[in-house]
């Protein structure tokens, strides 16, 4: 049976019409062509007719209204898998050249084998066997169709995905689904373009690998183009409901995103970099900007069709987590490509919710203790605003300390880590200065009576009385003894004393948990006006703290004491700087993984908020 397509409906049985299909409205709001859509829909429901047919007629070329429409039929018949062996035969009356200087793309179509175009139907039937023969080796391998078919037509892309952005948003999502085997799983149907179609018949599908995805409780999604593939890949990736999609930044706040974002309801944000037909200044910073105000560590990852390194600096500098680049068809042909894209982003995404949860939990004890009463209420503003400085400083080399690398830190003898860890154990200062009131000692009497002029009492300004600010509580006491020479004179102007430090404090390293009060103030034997922990000590003591607390602080002083930032171990070695390199090689010394840091950071932070707040940390 010889199949023949006309435009109009005519009686012959063996005819299909292409009039019917150009008359359906089609939904082209994804991408799609209207005339892509009218011989897509023919080719899918005549199918079986088509299949069967020893050479497909054509018996309308088109014209420039409606995209030479015979033309189009014979690219999508061609390009289907099953229909790519059957003769195809234009027939018209118009010459091959004024065809070819008006459409001379598409034109390409006529001249590769199994088409030819002819005057008539008997000059077209009387060609059938020449064509069916040379058909035949489209079948014989992938190699064959390729170089007799594929390479030899010339798809123009469509006007609506002119320029690298348009094109690179339907394939980055397609070519995304493809790596990650969620094709059948998501609902997404993609464009029945012809443009599409030669890309997928070009494209060397990869080889599918399984995803590796953190949970999350939600992701903001916005990119003008996530209806056309992109948000439901997504939800493929991490669940149904899991993306809130929108269009632009002010349709976000619209739904109120904004407030979600302050809220901490969003555990990553994919933000693309160009928002809007003729954005040409990439709108996405601007909101980036925005986002970053509303919650400095939700982490961003931008969506980007863009290749520019300048680019990526410019988001990197504007405070963006990382970026994606949008798979674009000039690398259809290298399905490595397209794996090694799809597991770059989700190393991105993985570092990046994990450090956007790790620097969460300070950041929304921080909030909290902004509004601490026991920190408003006190009289030294300039120590709480310190503290609120110091604390904003610490999360931010908290997420230094997540970003930096290997070679930063092995090479140049630092770690972010140990920079957050002593701006944290910095603010233990700062709440001392808030909580005690420090009084010089004055002169005993017994000074003044043998002095030959009187003068007013001079106080000894390297020794202090501690007690607690608006209270009578003491921590520091002094009992002082002068020293008088044969004439009842002290020798030197301030005069040859002992002065004895005395505390109700007690701390015993071998007796958890090392801290106590004693009945009445005691003898010390450590200066406690310059021993940080034991200042603290006190202060959890004279509160509802737990004992764990006084344990950590115990054990944190001890390991601040063995950072070389403080003051280094074994420095008179010849080889310091080789002890201090192999200190830093956190895969030969697990003491100094990522995970021993971030515990010890969680156990000071929880004695600086319980400080500030009066009650324990609920992370």
């Amino acid at each position: 049976m010889n199949l023949i397509i006309e435009f109009e409906p005519t009686e012959r049985a063996e005819s299909i019409a292409l009039k019917p299909y150009l008359e359906v409205d089609y939904d082209v709001s994804l991408g799609n062509d209207p005339f892509d859509m009218t011989v897509n829909a023919l080719v899918e429901d005549k199918r079986e007719e088509l299949k069967g047919s020893e050479v497909i007629l054509i018996n309308y070329i088109g014209n420039e209204e409606n995209n030479f429409l015979g033309l189009i039929l014979g690219h999508h018949i061609r390009l289907h898998s099953e229909l790519r062996q059957v003769p195809i035969a234009f027939i018209g009356t118009e010459p091959l050249l004024t065809i070819w200087k008006s459409t001379p793309e598409l034109s390409h179509l006529l001249l590769v084998k199994g088409i030819g175009y002819f005057s008539s139907e008997a000059e077209a039937l009387e060609a059938k066997s020449r064509l069916m023969n040379e058909t035949k080796l489209l079948n014989t391998t992938n190699t064959t169709y390729k170089e007799s078919f594929l390479d030899k037509i010339i798809i123009p892309i469509p006007e609506e995905q002119q320029g690298r952005h348009g094109v690179a948003n339907q394939w980055g999502a397609y070519r995304m689904a493809q790596v990650a085997g969620i094709e059948e799983k998501i609902k997404y149907k993609y464009p029945k373009t012809l443009y599409f179609k030669h890309l997928l018949a070009q494209a060397k599908s990869p080889k599918p690998i399984t995803p590796n995805l953190p949970t999350v409780k939600k992701i903001l999604f916005i990119d003008d183009n996530y209806q056309k593939g992109w948000k439901d890949c997504l939800e493929g990736l991490f669940g149904e409901g899991k993306i809130d999609a929108f269009e632009s930044w002010e349709k976000a706040k619209e739904a109120k995103a904004n407030e979600k974002i302050e809220n901490d309801e969003y555990d990553l944000v994919f933000l693309d970099f160009y928002l809007g037909e003729g954005d040409i200044i990439g709108k996405g910073k601007e909101a980036l900007g925005s986002i970053k105000v509303l919650n400095s560590v939700l982490p961003v990852i931008m969506f980007t069709a863009s290749n520019k390194a300048w680019n990526m600096h410019d988001l990197h500098q504007a405070g963006a987590d990382g970026y994606y680049v949008k798979e674009h068809p000039e690398t259809a042909k290298d399905p490595d490509f397209s794996v090694k894209n799809f597991e770059n982003f989700q190393e991105t995404i993985n570092s990046c919710i994990k450090k956007g949860k790790l620097l969460s939990k300070f950041w929304k004890q921080k909030k909290l203790i902004e509004k601490s009463t026991l920190l408003v209420n006190k009289p030294n503003q300039i120590n709480r605003e310190r503290i609120l400085e110091r604390l904003t400083m610490f999360i931010g080399l908290l997420k230094k300390a997540n970003e930096q690398t290997k070679f930063d830190t092995n090479t140049f003898f630092y770690s972010d880590w140990e920079l957050a860890f002593l701006t944290l154990w910095s603010i233990l200062n700062e709440i001392q200065e808030i909580f005690y009131e420090k009084t010089p000692l004055n002169y005993p009497n017994t000074y003044f009576q043998f002095r030959n002029s009187p003068q007013n009492r001079p106080s000894l300004r390297d020794k202090k009385q501690w007690k607690f600010i608006n209270g009578n509580k003491g921590f520091i006491n002094y009992d002082l003894t002068f020293r008088f020479d044969s004439s009842n004179y002290t020798s030197g102007y301030a005069g040859k004393y002992q002065a004895k430090q005395k505390s109700v404090l007690k701390y015993d390293k071998f007796t958890s948990p090392y801290y106590f009060i004693e009945s009445n103030f005691k003898e010390t034997f450590v200066n406690f006006e310059i021993t940080l922990h034991n200042q603290i000590a006190f202060l959890l003591l004279n509160s509802a703290s737990t004992n764990s607390l006084l344990i950590h602080l115990k054990e944190l002083n001890e390991f601040r004491n063995h950072l070389y930032l403080t003051h280094g171990e074994d420095t008179d070695n010849a080889d310091f700087f080789k002890l201090y390199r192999e200190q830093r090689m956190l895969d030969s010394d697990p003491a100094l993984s990522d995970e021993k840091w971030q515990e010890k950071i969680k156990q000071l932070f929880e004695i600086i908020y319980f400080l500030c707040i009066g009650n324990e940390c609920a992370w």
